[in-house]
């Protein structure tokens, strides 16, 4: 042992009973109950490949639909905004904000 502290000597750790059948040394239903317990570690395997494959099979991002007619022939969206009207900068700030989130997606049609 190269500068280790020896707290005992290999020879010393071995076991004398080796145990061929847990059965008979542990009884029937505590040795089911243990290679349960040992087996459920291997539950969330399944799950674990199915997502593996999800994520590595599946685009999860598709390209965009074509569509069929222009966007703006289509209906307009109007946007009604419903306050109490006592704070007025509060009304003006959700309506600029609720305004500049559709431009910002796309829509062209909106009032």
């Amino acid at each position: 042992m190269a500068g280790g502290i020896v707290l005992t000597s290999y020879q010393s750790i071995s076991s004398t009973y080796i145990i061929n059948n847990p059965t008979e040394y542990y009884g029937l239903f505590l040795t089911i109950l243990i290679y349960v317990i040992r087996l459920l570690s291997l539950l969330p395997l399944p799950l674990a490949i199915c997502h593996t494959c999800g994520l590595t099979f599946y685009n999860i991002f598709p390209d965009r639909p074509e569509l069929q007619n222009s966007p703006l022939l289509g209906p307009k969206i109007r946007i009604r905004v419903v306050t109490r009207g006592d704070y007025p900068d509060l009304v003006r700030t959700n309506v600029k904000r609720n305004l500049e989130i559709c431009a910002k997606v796309g829509l062209t049609n909106f009032q």
